[in-house]
């Protein structure tokens, strides 16, 4: 049963999820079921492995730039949302200027006609 559960934490292992104290208790679990005649080799490999990327140490630059693009896209991602509100007002705006365009356009099409009618009209 516990080789069932060391398999499924093998499985579910995440990078920041399983501490290396986890792993070591594993590794020495199924050491001792090994001794014991268990074939748990494969475990024990997976086991190994992800114990020899845990010890690796990581790289501060990388780490550093990880962490200004992550805030540059914040920043990027805030900037965006001012131009998209920016660009609505200015359809607005637009959309305003539009509806007012078309009644002074009525008006000046209907004060046309007034003007032609009283040209044109009987003496």
């Amino acid at each position: 049963m516990e080789t069932i559960n060391i398999a499924e934490g093998i499985r579910a292992c995440r990078a920041q999820a399983s501490s290396r104290e986890d792993l070591l208790i594993w590794k020495k679990t199924l050491e001792s079921f090994e001794l014991l005649g268990m074939n748990v080799a494969f475990l024990l490999k997976h086991v190994n492995a992800l114990l020899s990327l845990s010890t690796q140490p990581r790289d501060l630059s990388e780490c550093q730039k990880y962490k200004e693009l992550k805030l540059e896209r914040s920043l990027a991602g805030e900037k965006m949302n001012a131009l998209e509100l920016m660009l609505s007002n200015v359809k607005d705006m637009l959309q305003k200027m539009d509806a007012e365009m078309e009644e002074m356009e009525s008006s000046v099409k209907k004060n046309g006609q007034t003007l032609e009618q009283l040209a044109t009209a009987p003496w």
